[in-house]
């Protein structure tokens, strides 16, 4: 990936070598020194650097692959995350139609992605 800077790639690739070796971790966990977690949090909050930037490398490695097989399976998922117990002012929506009192979120998972 080209950020258009070097430092910018640096860290970026600092990041992706950190959270790829401790992937259960928060950014501070993986990062393992107060610098490298700064550091993280300063190259997220970079108005030089979007998520489109970040997964331009990695969307056009993914079509380059994908255009060397005859059937590419785009797998997807999509499950409800009930908390019925929450009170209704939890800020969780409805799960179904107006009958249904089950409060919760919709979660879903683009396996293509990632």
């Amino acid at each position: 990936t080209d950020l258009g800077d070097r430092r910018l790639n640096r860290r970026l690739e600092q990041i992706v070598n950190d959270l790829s070796q401790n992937p259960q971790s928060t950014i501070p966990q993986a990062s393992g020194t107060w610098a490298r977690t700064k550091g993280a949090y300063r190259f997220f909050d970079h108005a030089g650097v979007t998520p489109e930037m970040i997964l331009a490398r990695h969307q056009a490695a993914a079509l380059e692959r994908s255009a060397l097989h005859k059937l590419v399976l785009m797998v997807q998922d999509t499950t409800s995350l009930n908390y019925a117990c929450q009170e209704a002012d939890s800020g969780l929506g409805r799960l179904g139609n107006r009958a249904d009192q089950a409060l919760g979120l919709w979660l879903h998972h683009d396996a293509s992605a990632g």
